[in-house]
């Protein structure tokens, strides 16, 4: 139970940290004017970011299955 307790809160943190990241680009998004918005968009910048958020998800979603997979298999 404490495995899944400390894997739980180690992805609930990462998800808050990733929410105000992604609230702080947004807002850092809002500040360039249109044109040059739409030509970062044109680049890929989009998927690229979702790209990064999902690896970040996968990581600590993968980490925090590895320490539940070893308490529950050490008992």
């Amino acid at each position: 139970m404490a495995s899944l307790g400390l894997s739980f809160i180690s992805l609930s943190g990462l998800n808050i940290m990733q929410k105000y990241f992604i609230d702080w680009l947004n807002q850092q998004f809002s500040n360039f004017p249109v044109n040059a918005l739409n030509l970062i968009y044109i680049a890929g910048a989009g998927v690229a970011l979702n790209w990064i958020f999902g690896a970040f998800t996968f990581l600590a979603t993968f980490k925090s299955i590895s320490k539940l997979a070893a308490g529950i298999s050490a008992k």
